[in-house]
């Protein structure tokens, strides 16, 4: 039988998702709760996979449970507590789904939306320091937007992809791309805190795409380059030419559809 895991989580004090050696990773401790719970071992596959420092809301997992012992803990009704009760705070599986076997967590996602948070303040925030990438100075957002417009599309995105990526085809489609300054944090912000929030939904995202991107904006809310560079740096496919890559705080995978 195979379950759909959906789970948010803080990013902060994880090395990423994936299981790594000599380190926290979100699969690590939620792969040891479910071992615990279901008296079985098993491997998490992810929608995908987030770095160090990053956040979710909605990350879709899939689970193939192997033996009549883990089917009948997975269907009890007091499973999704049990779980949760084994996580540390900083993870919480929101909701658990049989779904068919052939739903795939990775291979069946059309779309992903991430959502990347910059903060703009002289002062520091101690309560978003690992929710967003702080800057100093106001970024201009109407240029942004322009070279937002330009990102549209299919391109070859290689110049936004981190250069130790072993991916081959670069090529995505990015569907929207969308900056608001909305406070995303409620209470949490102080009155001087100002915010430029990308929200980006694409296809599919290459390693370190959406905060390349989010890098590159934001040198073109400072002046750094124009609007129209974007066109340059897309067809250079030189990720030296595009903006730095923007901290992973910032960046949070908010929804997965299928």
């Amino acid at each position: 039988m195979r379950i759909r895991l959906d789970l948010s989580y803080d990013g902060t004090v994880f090395l990423g998702f994936q299981a790594q050696p000599g380190g926290k990773t979100v699969q690590t401790v939620l792969e040891k709760a479910l071992a615990t719970v279901l008296g079985d071992a098993g491997r998490v596959v992810p929608s995908g996979r987030t770095d160090k420092g990053v956040h979710a809301l909605e990350q879709p997992c899939q689970l193939d449970l192997k033996t009549p012992k883990a089917i009948e803990r997975a269907t009890k009704a007091d499973f999704l507590i049990k779980l949760n009760a084994l996580l540390p705070s900083t993870v919480s599986v929101r909701k658990i789904t049989i779904v068919k076997p052939e739903w795939h967590a990775r291979k069946s996602a059309k779309r992903k939306t991430y959502v990347y948070v910059i903060l703009i303040a002289r002062q520091r925030n101690p309560l978003l320091e690992n929710l967003a990438w702080r800057v100093f100075q106001p970024l201009a957002l109407a240029p942004m937007r322009k070279a937002a417009k330009l990102l549209l599309g299919k391109h070859d995105f290689t110049a936004f992809c981190a250069s130790d990526s072993t991916v081959e085809d670069k090529t995505r489609t990015l569907h929207q791309l969308t900056l608001s300054t909305k406070n995303p944090f409620g209470l949490l912000a102080h009155p001087d805190d100002k915010f430029v929030v990308l929200t980006i939904t694409g296809s599919g995202f290459l390693k370190h795409m959406v905060r390349n991107i989010a890098g590159t904006l934001a040198a073109v809310g400072l002046g750094k380059i124009t609007p129209a560079h974007i066109k340059t740096i897309l067809a250079s496919h030189d990720r030296s030419q595009a903006g730095l890559n923007a901290p992973p705080q910032g960046l949070f995978l908010q929804k997965v559809v299928y």
